[in-house]
């Protein structure tokens, strides 16, 4: 069992995130079940995955500017405030969201992201963290940025209307996106993240775990095991090369 369980975790590190197989029981860190699930009470799913997943199409994020003009702050989510579900694997997960850099106004220079914004369902969630840009996120527990927070404690189950909890960054997380169109973002925790099902799917959903066999979970093998949807996870970037609105236009007459 150890043999085929270390041979499954070896090959599932090496495939490209959205090219897997699901291989049955996975196997936590210290030696129990861990099964992504739906919430802490429901079984986990034991379907078969194709070996070669589709490719899904991304949503459209949703972008809050700030209403002060001297700030170039925006709120970037793709949630509807609504929790259906949650998802976890009953161990310590990293939730995550593909965003947009999106920058909220003209020359834009390096971001600065100043807060998270999450929900959890059960348990806790202890860190902010930041993958760089790319394709898929880096590998478990090899963020580019993993910041403690404030712990965000379990509101209970869903089906529940907001609860979202926010957690400022201090410092706030800087990177310049240059020429990359996204960047991953999120919560590291233990338990079960909120989760918004109403459609659209934005397909930004990531689960990575350490505890299972396979560590990243990306969101076309998600949509295949019936857990897609959308994290209430949040975060409130700051354009820091942001010119003010007031300060775009300099005319001077006699």
């Amino acid at each position: 069992m150890k043999s085929h369980a270390l041979k499954s975790a070896t090959l599932a590190a090496a495939l490209i995130a959205g090219v897997a197989t699901f291989t049955g029981a996975l196997l936590a860190a210290g030696g129990g079940p861990a099964r992504v699930r739906a919430s802490s009470k429901t079984v986990p799913p034991s379907i078969s995955i194709p070996g070669k997943l589709p490719a899904l199409p991304k949503g459209a994020m949703k972008i809050t500017k700030s209403t002060r003009g001297v700030e170039a702050v925006s709120v970037l989510q793709f949630d509807d405030n609504t929790c259906e579900s949650g998802l976890g694997a009953g161990v310590q997960v990293s939730s995550l969201v593909e965003f947009d850099p999106a920058p909220p106004c003209t020359n834009p220079g390096p971001l600065a992201i100043q807060a998270v914004t999450a929900r959890m369902n059960t348990f806790n969630a202890q860190d902010f963290v930041f993958h760089a840009p790319g394709p898929t996120p880096q590998m478990v527990n090899a963020a580019t940025v993993t910041q403690p927070v404030a712990v965000i404690t379990g509101l209970g189950p869903c089906p529940a209307t907001g609860g979202l909890v926010q957690r400022v960054l201090a410092p706030p997380v800087s990177f310049s996106p240059g020429n990359a169109t996204n960047f991953f973002a999120g919560i590291r925790n233990t338990g079960f993240a909120g989760r918004d099902t109403s459609p659209p799917n934005a397909n930004r959903i990531w689960l990575l775990c350490a505890g299972c066999g396979m560590t990243q979970y990306s969101p076309a093998f998600l949509n295949g095991l019936g857990l897609g949807g959308n994290w209430l996870i949040r975060v409130s970037v700051e354009d820091v090369g942001c010119t003010p609105v007031e300060l775009q236009h300099l005319e001077v007459s006699d």
